[in-house]
């Protein structure tokens, strides 16, 4: 069964380190990216988009969906690794 990001809250997780990032949902490990990473200061950023590169993230996309959406965040917490 497809994940349905629209049915409750969740948590959403990334930890990102040099040559990999690794996305969370509800504490699992939902896709690991190996490679280069960015070495310059990065930033934050959501929003609500109905399509994903990654095939099973998203439910197959309505072409009826009305805009606007709600998008309801409760929270962001970031942390700092130390070196």
């Amino acid at each position: 069964m497809p994940f349905n990001a629209f049915e409750g809250f969740h948590v959403w997780a990334m930890e990102w380190k040099e040559g990999q990032v690794v996305w969370y949902l509800d504490g699992k490990v939902i896709r690991t990216y190996k490679g280069p990473t960015p070495q310059e200061k990065m930033f934050i950023l959501m929003a609500l988009f109905q399509y994903s590169s990654v095939p099973s993230w998203t439910d197959k996309i309505d072409p009826d969906m009305k805009y606007p959406r709600d998008f309801e965040i409760d929270y962001v917490r970031a942390y700092k690794r130390e070196k």
